[in-house]
């Protein structure tokens, strides 16, 4: 079950002459500028669940007129008469993580305290799993809250397989495993990604909460307050806490994409393998580039039926999908929003061919060198240079050169010097070919 494709009306800002777009089964990444409509697009893709709206024929959402989304045959629907079919949008589960995360701050109590959106009230999962669609930052806090309220529930819920199960699964119902399973899935996802830093077979969770699954599957150290404890590079164990923001974040999202499937899933057997839509703004937040090419790679693996709706600056993150799963959004000149989508396989692109085709930067370098670089074209491009021109575009050349403009190559160097020699002997040569061309 995924969605195939979304067509936005004409006049919607900022997309005021319409887009459209056929999306791939898993991966799907839009790239373009700042002030494109990349985080608008994940906001409106996750209307359907959280807002509802009008609905169209048998295979199409539609939000008051302005957009529609079109999904798989198998998508789950309600016939309300003859000839008009609705979508089962909550049959699936949405996660949404915006680019801003938040991670563990430091608490003084051994109990974890309302996030500060939910200050003052119960927290419920069904407020914690909405929290990604009503605000603009993502605090890791929730996925531990989340846990929290989950623990209890999956001691609550109906062994459906019966006194054989609980034998099979070491004592443990369905529910009880399969929490474990979520939290195990979460950490190898963010393992894979962070492996440099992160070393631990598993994390030594520290839920706080009554029931004897709690007080079972919890290790409890009096030193560590919140979060969770993990092995690190250097052989100790650490509280979350204490790791850097792009582990935090890892460990913790993650952690709540697998909690959100395994609550709407009601702790069944194979969760992890159900479709899921993931919509996260800025997938490469607070990560080094060499994790940032691990992060959907892991994800499509340790979550197979996610479909991953991404935005990116990065083009790491860019690096190695397929035809298909990465659309670019472009603003012309009079600032409207254009969307094509790449039509081959981005395999073996230089970081350098993919800022210039999908990130929009013609020049991948410093400000300094693209200055240098424009002033170069500009006096190679006169007929006649002054004496002060001439000297200008030597120490220019030179300048440019050494700061590799042209390619971070040697072969790409080498040909902008070859160039730079063919244009000092055409010059040489200019007062003597136009000479033989007066004889001819």
């Amino acid at each position: 079950m995924h969605i195939t494709g979304m067509s936005i009306q004409a006049g919607r800002p900022p997309f005021p002459d319409g887009l459209g777009f056929k999306f791939d089964k898993h991966v799907n990444v839009f790239a373009g500028p700042n002030a494109s409509g990349k985080s608008s697009l994940l906001r409106m893709l996750g209307m359907p669940v959280h807002d509802g709206g009008r609905h169209g024929g048998n295979d199409v959402f539609q939000y008051i007129c302005q957009y529609a989304l079109s999904t798989s045959e198998d998508w789950p629907m309600d016939r309300l008469d003859q000839h008009e079919c609705a979508h089962r949008w909550a049959e699936i589960p949405w996660v949404q993580i915006p680019a801003t995360r938040l991670s563990l701050p430091w608490s003084e109590s051994g109990h974890f305290s309302n996030p500060p959106n939910l200050s003052g009230t119960d927290a419920t999962l069904a407020g914690i799993f909405r929290h990604g669609y009503d605000r603009d930052v993502f605090d890791g806090n929730l996925a531990e809250e989340a846990l929290q309220l989950l623990a209890s529930e999956a001691v609550e819920t109906t062994d459906k397989e019966g006194i054989a199960d609980r034998i099979r699964r070491k004592g443990m119902a369905v529910g009880e495993f399969n929490l474990n399973k979520a939290v195990d899935i979460s950490y190898r996802c963010a393992k894979q990604i962070t492996s440099e830093v992160v070393t631990g077979a598993e994390p030594s969770n520290l839920v706080t909460g009554g029931g004897d699954f709690a007080h079972d599957v919890v290790i409890k150290y009096p030193d560590v307050r919140i979060g969770m404890a993990v092995d690190v590079v250097d052989g100790d164990s650490v509280s979350a806490n204490y790791l850097s923001s792009g582990t935090q974040s890892s460990l913790l999202w993650i952690r709540f994409l697998a909690l959100q499937m395994l609550h709407h899933y009601y702790f069944e057997d194979g969760w992890e393998n159900r479709s899921a839509i993931l919509l996260i703004d800025e997938i490469e937040n607070h990560l080094h580039p060499t994790w940032q090419r691990r992060v959907i790679p892991a994800l499509l693996e340790h979550f197979p039926g996610l479909q991953i709706f991404a935005t990116t600056h990065s083009p790491f993150v860019v690096a190695g999908l397929k035809a298909g799963q990465v659309h670019m959004l472009k603003r012309d000149e009079n600032g409207v929003v254009r969307a094509s989508t790449n039509e081959q396989d981005i395999i073996g692109w230089t970081t350098d061919e993919i800022l210039r085709t999908f990130m929009g930067v013609d020049e991948p370098t410093d400000q300094l060198t693209i200055d240098r670089a424009q002033r170069l074209r500009e006096l190679r491009g006169k007929d006649s240079l002054t004496d002060e021109e001439t000297a200008e575009m030597e120490e220019l050349r030179r300048r440019v050169n050494a700061d590799f403009l042209s390619s971070v190559t040697p072969l790409g160097r080498e040909r902008e010097r070859l160039g730079d020699m063919m244009l000092d002997f055409l010059r040489s040569r200019q007062s003597e070919l136009s000479q033989d061309g007066d004889q001819r």
